[in-house]
Formats: structure tokens, C-alpha cells, sequence
């Protein structure tokens, strides 16, 4: 039984989500401990991103 594309969307949504808020999370706390405001904020969010964006497209590219 397999999933449903919709069940796929939500799920990499919530992923992508949750990936970003890591990020920013990660890179707050960089910034707070080695002094480089926005720096860490930054490389966090945008790691956060990129690896969100991979969770998400993933099952979608793994059709074709």
C-alpha cells in the first residue's frame, strides 16, 4: 500500500518546515555563542532550506 501524492505533499511540507526552523535555530545559537550576528542566522536558515527542499522534492523526483 502506498502513500498518497497529497499525504506526500503534507508530509514534505511539515519536513521543509520543520528543516528551516532547525536551521535558524542552529544558527541563532552560533551567533550567540561565537558573536558573528547575523551571520549564523544566515548559513542556519539557508541550510535549513536547502535541506528541507531536498526532503520535499525527493519523493516527487524519485517518479520519474
Amino acid at each position: 500500500m502506498g502513500r498518497s501524492k497529497g499525504f506526500e505533499s503534507v508530509l514534505g511540507g511539515t519536513q521543509l518546515a520543520v528543516s528551516v526552523l532547525v536551521g535558524l535555530y542552529v544558527g541563532r545559537r552560533a551567533d550567540a555563542r561565537w558573536n558573528t550576528d547575523p551571520w549564523g542566522l544566515l548559513a542556519g536558515g539557508a541550510v535549513g532550506l536547502a535541506v528541507g527542499m531536498y526532503t520535499f522534492l525527493k519523493p516527487f523526483l524519485r517518479d520519474r
